[in-house]
């Protein structure tokens, strides 16, 4: 993730809530534990921006 831009990473995270999301509601073949570890990936990568972006990608 180092090597990426703000704006690339801020978009990687939006993107992968989306499948998340999609994931979720239309009950996709996919396990539990995965989308568990999806969503963690997201927090661990939220975890790695300037403060300011975190907490406007911690708001629902």
């Amino acid at each position: 993730m180092k090597d990426k831009s703000e704006v690339e990473i801020v978009d990687l995270v939006l993107k992968l809530r989306e499948k998340l999301v999609r994931a979720r509601c239309q009950h996709l073949p996919v396990k539990e534990e995965t989308l568990q570890r999806v969503s963690l990936y997201i927090d661990t990568v939220i975890g790695s921006l300037p403060e300011d972006l975190q907490t406007v990608l911690h708001h629902p």
